[in-house]
């Protein structure tokens, strides 16, 4: 594997409307790896793969993202 995760986030949280939609979540892509989100409705799904991806910041925590041509960044 390679020595640093390609996302990271670190005791996220986000806020949607004001309310909590993710509370202390901690958890790492890396390359190779594939991962399956599976919830009911209105657990979370979408707000976490939009985090993943950058369209929406933690309200708290640290997202964590590595780029192929610059290296890590923080989003916080």
């Amino acid at each position: 594997m390679a020595s640093a995760p390609l996302v990271s986030l670190a005791d996220v949280h986000v806020l949607r409307a004001g309310r909590p939609a993710l509370a202390g979540i901690d958890w790492e892509l890396w390359p190779g790896q594939s991962w399956g989100v599976f919830g009911g409705n209105g657990a979370g799904k979408s707000t976490f793969l939009a985090l993943v991806r950058g369209d929406i910041w933690p309200s708290r925590g640290t997202r964590l993202y590595r780029d192929a041509w610059d290296g890590p960044h923080a989003s916080r």
